[in-house]
């Protein structure tokens, strides 16, 4: 017999099994209390398999649950009906509904703080306070609970009750003799001291015042009243023209009292006062509507003006006299005109004296004291002129200057048409071999001159005067240089810069060559207004060359040497070639100033130094061209000294 075996697989099973803690599960008699897998067999019954039983346990988690729980002094906490009135932690354990586990609950029970709080109260003198129902009239602390609103805590308040004083106040009053004051309904005439209750406004006390009355005196003052000769014044109604006392009485404005006031009535003098009133000889002076020509006294009567009194004035007229002040007086240069020989006086024009004043009146008088007037006929001599200004203070000054008429053998003349030439002279130094011509210039026509043009040898320069230069003739004419010139052929020229000669009058026109340029003959042309022109040729050959002595060379009239200097300022040499020396001993030891002016009167170098009992070197501008300047010198004193001096280039 064959038997087929076939193995049966086992039966199985899987069973899952909760339980809370503190609960446990039995299988095949082992107790189990946490979560586990449990796999167990099952002997079989019936000839069957055995069964393979897995148990899945799992321990259910245990729901817990924390709670804080806070309640006011006093009160309390039921749970799970027990009462707990003190702050702790209580734990309770709640049954679990079908199917679940019973539930941990932790309660922390907080005991809350007693609220308080503290109030001030004052009372005034007879008022009280409610506090709980208890009225209070005195000092005192009260201490009551205040219950709680919502769901706070009753408060725990204090009151601290305290009684005011009567507010007390004072108070001055013043009134007038006759018045009176009315106080809590009471009319009071007479000084003292009142109290009275002012009843309180709002929460406030009823305030105690002591009113201190004072009769006020009658006020008093004093016045003093002036009033002019023939004048009053109005008191209260009542005028007053002479003087004394007057009593009044002034109504009070506003609270005040009527015021008692002295009034000082009192008669002033005239007012008096002197004046001294100087003016200009031939000045008339205006007073009281009355002109007046000569000094004096004059007695015045001023209106008053406003509320001042008439013034007697008592006026002296003075002439001015001016002790403070001068008058200066400037003469022209010297004059110097040669003549024909035999020809006699001649008329000579000149400039009269210009004169200045700083006296406060005006005019000043020019007047002859030497000497002939301008126009006269002078003979042929040196002439000593001199004029006097007066100014109207009385103060004069005098100045000279001399004109002289020389009579000159000319060593060639030449006559065309109006115009008349004369080579007066060639003349030279011992010291130099420069040569200077000397030619007069007659204008017989009526037209003026405008200039005169004297030929050079072509390529020279005439060593004086300089080019741009001013030449002052003999005459006092002044005209300007142009050296070299070009027109209308080379030449030094000579042109008006003012008025020039006509109707017979005449210059000497000076200048100097080098002594290897003397020329033969000498071209010669005058312009005369508006467009004539005369030319002549004048010979040298009969004109011989003089010697002059340096002061003969220092005296001539020509504007490249002239001398003029004050009797109390010296300068050498003159002329100069750039070093100049002068004598300052008359100011030995002071500080002067010395200026340097051109011709045309700019100031070209100003210098400061101490005056020395030797001759002192002059600083000079090393840029100074030939030509003639003047050396100023200033003094403490305010003194001013002149000279003049030739610069030789």
């Amino acid at each position: 017999m064959v038997y087929n075996l076939v193995a049966l697989p086992y039966n199985t099973t899987t069973t899952q099994m909760q339980f809370c803690p503190g609960e446990s599960v039995t299988i095949n008699g082992v107790v189990y209390t946490e979560s586990a897998t449990i796999v167990d067999t099952i002997p079989s019954t019936n000839g069957g398999c055995d069964t393979v039983a897995t148990y899945i346990l799992q321990l259910l988690p245990q729901y817990t649950q924390t709670d804080s729980i806070a309640f006011c002094p006093g009160g309390s906490v039921e749970i799970n009906g027990t009462v707990y009135t003190q702050p702790g932690t209580v734990v309770d354990t709640i049954p679990a509904g079908p199917g679940g586990c019973d539930s941990i609950f932790t309660y922390i029970l907080t005991l809350l703080p007693q609220p308080t709080a503290s109030f001030d109260l004052s009372l005034c003198p007879g008022a009280s306070v409610t506090i709980g129902g208890e009225a209070y009239t005195a000092p005192d602390t009260v201490t009551t609970i205040i219950p709680a609103t919502g769901g706070g805590c009753d408060t725990l308040a204090t009151y601290t009750l305290a009684l005011l004083p009567y507010p007390e106040g004072s108070e001055a009053i013043s009134f007038c003799p006759g018045g009176s004051v009315t106080i809590g309904g009471n009319v009071y005439n007479q000084p003292g001291t009142v109290l009275d209750t002012i009843p309180a406004t709002g929460d406030g006390c009823d305030t105690i015042v002591t009113y201190t009355l004072t009769l006020l005196p009658y006020p008093e003052t004093s016045e003093s009243v002036a009033f002019c000769p023939g004048g009053s014044v109005t008191i209260g109604g009542n005028t007053y023209t002479q003087p004394g006392m007057v009593m009044d009485t002034i109504p009070a404005t506003g609270g005040g009292c009527d015021t008692i006031v002295k009034y000082t009535l009192s008669l002033l003098p005239y007012p008096e006062r002197s004046e001294t009133i100087e003016f200009c000889a031939g000045e008339t002076v205006l007073i009281g509507g009355n002109a007046y020509t000569q000094p004096g006294m004059v007695v015045d009567t001023i209106l008053a003006s406003g509320s001042g009194c008439d013034t007697i004035v008592n006026y002296t007229l003075q002439y001015i006299t001016g002790p403070n002040t001068s008058v200066s007086i400037t003469c022209k240069e010297d004059i110097s005109i040669g003549t024909d020989p035999g020809t006699g006086p001649i008329v000579v024009n000149y400039d009269l004296p210009t004169a200045s004043s700083d006296c406060p009146c005006p005019g000043i008088a020019l007047s002859l004291t030497a000497g002939l007037s301008s126009g006269s006929l002078f003979p042929v001599t040196t002439t000593t002129v001199c004029y006097q200004a007066k100014d109207s203070c009385g103060n004069t000054a005098t100045c000279c200057f001399d004109i002289t008429v020389r009579e000159e053998e000319p060593c060639d003349v030449k006559e065309i048409g109006c115009m008349k030439y004369e080579l007066l002279s060639i003349t030279r130094t011992a010291s130099s071999t420069d040569l200077t011509y000397s030619i007069r210039v007659t204008n017989k026509c009526a037209n003026k001159m405008i200039y005169t043009a004297i030929q050079v040898p072509d390529g020279v320069k005439a060593v004086a005067p300089v080019d741009l230069s001013v030449y002052t003739a003999p005459g006092g004419r002044q005209y300007d240089v142009r050296n070299p010139n070009y027109s209308p052929f080379y030449s030094i020229r000579f042109k008006s810069k003012t008025d020039s000669i006509a109707n017979g009058q005449s210059d000497i026109f000076t200048y100097t060559l080098k002594g290897q340029t003397k020329p033969d003959y000498i071209h010669i042309t005058a312009r005369l207004n508006p467009q004539l022109f005369y030319e002549a040729h004048l010979n040298t050959f009969n004109c011989p060359v003089m010697f002059l002595p340096a002061m003969k060379e220092e005296q001539r009239s020509d504007d490249q040497s002239e001398l003029l200097q004050t009797a109390d300022l010296n300068v050498y040499p003159n002329p100069t070639d750039g070093i100049l020396f002068a004598d300052l001993s008359a100011w030995s030891g002071q500080e002067i100033r010395v200026n340097v002016f051109n011709s045309q009167g700019q100031l070209l170098r100003k210098n400061t130094l101490t005056a020395q009992d030797e001759p002192q070197q002059i600083d000079l501008p090393e840029t100074l061209a030939g030509g003639l300047y003047f050396l100023e010198v200033l003094t403490q004193d305010g003194e001013k000294h002149t000279a003049r001096f030739v610069m030789r280039r």
